[in-house]
Order: structure tokens, then C-alpha cells, then sequence
């Protein structure tokens, strides 16, 4: 992250979840980059950095094969917790996406418990 201290940001829209992700990521590495445009789309935000406007913050998932290349994982990580919500009458799918986040190898300490 320090390494595009200089460098300006494509950022977005004040309320979405992912400017307040990046505006984590940026104060937690003291840096106030210079804002060169607000987007509300991650592929907004992709195709702005591709070309050159200025360097952003996107979940891995959200860039297109095309655009891997100009990409590179930030250091330390950004992430989000992930809560999963179940009815009490869950059914099969929804039992076997929480079996599959119970599989998940996460980052930080993670605990699955049912609430009543």
C-alpha cells in the first residue's frame, strides 16, 4: 500500500461499503491519496485504473481475466467478516453453502456458531 502513496485514487461513492473498506485500507497504512473520481461500480472503478486514471481498491473476484495482469495483491490483506444467515427451517442449499464456509481456510480466527 505504501508504495502508492503518491499515486491518485479512483474511490467510491462516499456511502458504499467498498469506499469505507478503502478508507480503512488507507488510513490504516496513514495514507490521504489524492481522489481523482468517485465511481459506483467495480468495473468502473477497473476500467478507470486500467487506463491510467489512477489506482483503486477491488475485491479479487471483481476483476475480469482481461485485467489480471495489471493487478497485484495488497499487503497486509484487506477483508471483510462474512456472516451467513440461516432459517430455522434451512434448507438443503442453504445447509451446504454454511458446510462450505465451514471448510474455509480464513485469514483471521473465525467461529461458527448458531444463534438462537
Amino acid at each position: 500500500m505504501r508504495e502508492l502513496a503518491g499515486d491518485p485514487w479512483v474511490r467510491f461513492d462516499r456511502d458504499s461499503t467498498l469506499d469505507c473498506v478503502m478508507q480503512d485500507a488507507l488510513r490504516d497504512n496513514e495514507l490521504a491519496p489524492a481522489t481523482v473520481a468517485r465511481v459506483s461500480q467495480t468495473g468502473t472503478a477497473i476500467r478507470c485504473a486500467a487506463h491510467g486514471l489512477g489506482v483503486t481498491l477491488v475485491p479479487a473476484s471483481a476483476v475480469p481475466h482481461d485485467y489480471v495482469h495489471l493487478t497485484r495483491p495488497v499487503s497486509p490483506a484487506v477483508s471483510q467478516p462474512v456472516i451467513a444467515g440461516l432459517r430455522h427451517a434451512a434448507g438443503p442449499a442453504e445447509l451446504a453453502l454454511l458446510d462450505l464456509l465451514r471448510q474455509e481456510t480464513w485469514h483471521r480466527s473465525a467461529s461458527v456458531s448458531p444463534v438462537p
